[in-house]
């Protein structure tokens, strides 16, 4: 599973109101979507912050509370950030993401619920 993490990558970008608040032409979508997902689940939701295998860096993706909202940034360039969002905003923007990386790897023949969980 480790494998497909890592390897299966795409051109990513966060985006909010026009502003490119990151971007990757080869990020590992797979790898986030299955962070994410197990970040959703949690009881208790605590800031997120990607620890990717591919990165040496500790939140390559942040999403951290801020007020009554989150905010989404990389810490490669923490001075550029979305948000404040609303909590169902910010679900919703995980949970598409999570599709759509779980339809693309089934597209490709690839079990997503074994990949992303």
């Amino acid at each position: 599973m480790e494998d497909y993490l890592v390897s299966v990558q795409a051109d990513f970008r966060i985006v909010d109101r026009d502003v490119v608040i990151y971007h990757e032409p080869y990020f590992t979508v797979a790898e986030l979507a299955w962070s994410l997902t197990r970040w959703l689940r949690a009881v208790v939701r605590d800031d997120f912050r990607l620890d990717s295998m591919s990165s040496s860096l500790i939140g390559l993706i942040t999403i951290m509370r801020e007020g009554d909202g989150w905010v989404v940034f990389s810490e490669q360039s923490p001075h550029m950030r979305g948000g404040p969002v609303p909590d169902d905003a910010i679900e919703a923007c995980a949970r598409d993401f999570i599709s759509c990386v779980w339809r693309d790897l089934t597209a490709y023949g690839v079990d997503a619920d074994r990949v992303i969980g």
